[in-house]
């Protein structure tokens, strides 16, 4: 039997992929194993930019202050190889803007 909460992801897992790519979807659902848990929650992927006839991408990342945003910036390197496990390709940049969260 399974969890109603493996249900849940992959439904919503689903949606994203529809609407953003399975690369987007992917990344949002492990923010928090990607990045770790504290910074997860002061941070959001915004959108995923996709470069014609190449694997290049870039991710857009939302931190909700400065503080989190030079931590994301300090950790840039090892963000990128953590989200290659996920997407099995590097991205090749990470865009890090300051935006408040509202919540």
């Amino acid at each position: 039997m399974q969890l109603l909460s493996q249900h849940t992801l992959r439904i919503i897992q689903s949606i994203l992929s529809s609407k953003y790519g399975k690369e987007y979807a992917d990344i949002v659902l492990h923010w928090n194993k990607i990045v770790g848990y504290k910074l997860g929650k002061q941070s959001c992927p915004q959108k995923m930019i996709y470069q014609k006839d190449s694997n290049n991408s870039m991710l857009y990342v939302n931190a909700y202050d400065s503080v989190t945003n030079l931590e994301l910036n300090f950790q840039r390197k090892l963000i990128i190889e953590k989200i290659a496990i996920y997407l099995g390709y590097k991205i090749m940049k990470i865009i890090i803007n300051v935006k408040p969260h509202r919540g």
